[in-house]
């Protein structure tokens, strides 16, 4: 069973898209995947780089929001 991210309907675990909205459902699944194949090592990286890249968003994100903020106290 799968939430959506967008309206929070349980969906089955083979379908792409909600059934309720149609917002792609985003998670990863892989099926037929041994411990041999190396396949969970290549995943568990990729999913490591796509998190450190959104912390370092983030982090890029709330520097801008204090600068907006402080910007906006000298202005007041």
């Amino acid at each position: 069973m799968i939430l959506c991210q967008n309206c929070k309907t349980p969906n089955n675990a083979s379908r792409q898209n909600c059934s309720r909205c149609g917002t792609r459902l985003m998670m990863i699944t892989v099926r037929g995947m041994n411990q041999d194949s190396g396949l969970g090592n290549t995943l568990e990286e990729h999913l490591l780089e796509r998190i450190s890249m959104l912390e370092y968003l983030l982090s890029r994100m709330q520097e801008r929001f204090e600068r907006l903020l402080d910007l906006m106290h000298r202005h007041a």
